[in-house]
């Protein structure tokens, strides 16, 4: 029996589509890859599923000259994540309160990005 033991799920579009400002310029052609979801069933951690699905992601931002950022938001509490991001080349870029409703109780994501073919924070974001 199949079953699934890992995922990863990203959009890539021009930046004017995502809420969240992650470059410094607006060039109309600069895209981000916006990773929505990566996770790893319980059972199948500790097999570096994730560092390879996000390996994967990489290859394909690093084959497109378009893309100039990669970015994702977390929830702070799970350090797990955050280290994970941190250790693969992600810099933290800032704090969202209220991002994220969980079990009634309101909880703050981190964002977070990498930056590629020359991209680059926007000013507001990189002195934080």
């Amino acid at each position: 029996e199949e079953e699934l033991a890992a995922v990863i799920i990203s959009q890539i579009s021009v930046q004017d589509e995502f809420e969240d400002s992650v470059l410094d310029d607006c060039t109309p052609s600069h895209k981000v890859a916006y990773i929505c979801t990566l996770g790893v069933w319980p059972k199948f951690r500790q097999h570096r599923l994730a560092a390879k699905l996000l390996r994967k992601l990489m290859a394909h931002v690093e084959s497109d000259p378009d893309i100039k950022a990669v970015s994702l938001h977390v929830l702070e509490s799970n350090e797990i994540a955050t280290r994970f991001y941190q250790v693969n080349g992600f810099t933290r870029l800032c704090a969202l309160l209220d991002f994220y409703t969980i079990s009634g109780r309101s909880c703050t994501a981190l964002l977070y990005a990498s930056y590629h073919h020359g991209g680059k924070a926007p000013w507001t974001l990189s002195a934080q």
